[in-house]
């Protein structure tokens, strides 16, 4: 006898509104597309800067007449969460979240002084409208539980209106690959350089590593960043620099690389609360990755065996930890080897797609009736 549970097809339609195709976008839409109860169908913008806009929310208008069982709008959507709010009437909204606004903007205020300081302040007053519109939809996603806690908290949500789903990778471009052959050990990182990742600590280890047969490879920042590195290589740092890099070389690099930097080390706010996007691809690569510890990532990650974990802010214990990946390479070839397995099971696309479905059934059917068939 074989029990199961039957559902009509749901119809999702998930809305991008960002100036490019954003990593939690793709993920989503190849998890949804994994769903064999899923209907899918997509809004995303073509255009750039304020038109796209417009263009997006002209679509959502026009499928009030036909409208889908679930809308789900990814990151970054609270800009056009009001108008979505409006269009949808009774139908399901799923908000990604993804990135708190506030907790971004008071990590960035951190770093001001003065009247600066205090007028990024007006900021908060957003946020009670933010969390307003917040609360009107059915759930929200966030990347990881401690994050959904944060913003339950300060948004006075309920916690049981968010579901922790990874950010996971793009699998068609993060993949196992060949290591460069060197005589040095090859370390990379890559980012935005926002407060949370921690570009101070990276290039204070960096220069604390000065003789050794280690080499860094550090992608993005610009100008800023540009000027910290060379900085660092003065100190004896061992440092190729690039401003940027298309996400298909970016993929190889991580897969060519020993030892990927994932993060975060910035010992801020949101650093507690995330898992970085470049964790994720770096165990979708096969390619040993170093983490901040914190609540979020100790929940995943083990020392010195899927990962190595270090503490956030403390340059001397990160150039430490690079110093052993350097002596000890078979451990750090078991470890590399252990993090793809870890992405296999809790961050793959079919991982993801396996958290998603119960919240996609529970909105679209919250009492499903059970049919038994022999």
């Amino acid at each position: 006898m074989v029990y199961g549970i039957y559902y009509n097809q749901m119809k999702v339609l998930l809305i991008s509104c960002y100036r490019h195709e954003y990593i939690r976008f793709s993920v989503l839409k190849s998890a949804l597309e994994l769903l064999p109860d899923v209907e899918l169908s997509v809004i995303r913008n073509k255009k750039n800067g304020v038109r796209r806009y417009l263009e997006v929310i002209k679509a959502i208008i026009a499928t009030r007449h036909n409208r889908p069982d679930i809308y789900l709008l990814t990151f970054r959507g609270y800009e056009i969460l009001w108008p979505l709010l409006l269009c949808a009437g009774n139908t399901p909204i799923i908000y990604d979240e993804f990135i708190n606004p506030l907790v971004v903007t008071r990590e960035h205020r951190m770093q001001k002084t003065g009247i600066v300081r205090q007028l990024m302040k007006l900021w908060d007053l957003f946020g009670r409208l933010y969390y307003k519109l917040a609360r009107s939809t059915n759930l929200i996603l966030l990347d990881t539980y401690q994050h959904a806690t944060y913003s339950a908290h300060d948004g006075k949500i309920p916690l049981s209106q968010y579901a922790a789903i990874p950010v996971g990778a793009d699998e068609g471009l993060f993949k196992p690959g060949l290591k460069n052959v060197s005589n040095k050990l090859q370390v990379m990182f890559y980012g935005h350089m926002t407060p949370l990742h921690g570009l101070p600590q990276i290039l204070e280890a960096a220069s604390l590593l000065a003789g050794e047969p280690i080499e860094f490879t550090i992608v993005g920042g610009h100008e800023k960043a540009a000027t910290a590195v060379q900085a660092a290589t003065k100190r004896g740092a061992t440092i190729k620099h690039y401003n940027q890099k298309p996400i298909t070389e970016l993929a190889t690099m991580i897969a060519e690389a020993d030892l990927f930097l994932g993060g975060p080390f910035g010992g801020t706010l949101q650093s507690g609360l995330v898992v970085t996007g470049k964790t994720y691809q770096s165990l979708a690569c096969q390619t040993a990755v170093i983490v901040g510890s914190s609540d979020a990532t100790n929940q995943f990650f083990k020392d010195r065996q899927n990962a190595i974990i270090v503490p956030q802010a403390d340059s001397m214990t990160l150039a430490s930890a690079i110093l052993w990946a350097s002596k000890h390479p078979e451990e750090l070839q078991e470890i590399a080897k252990a993090g793809r397995q870890t992405f296999e099971h809790s961050f793959s696309t079919k991982a993801i797609a396996a958290l998603l479905e119960p919240s996609l059934l529970k909105l679209t059917d919250p009492e499903p009736e059970a049919t038994t068939t022999q």
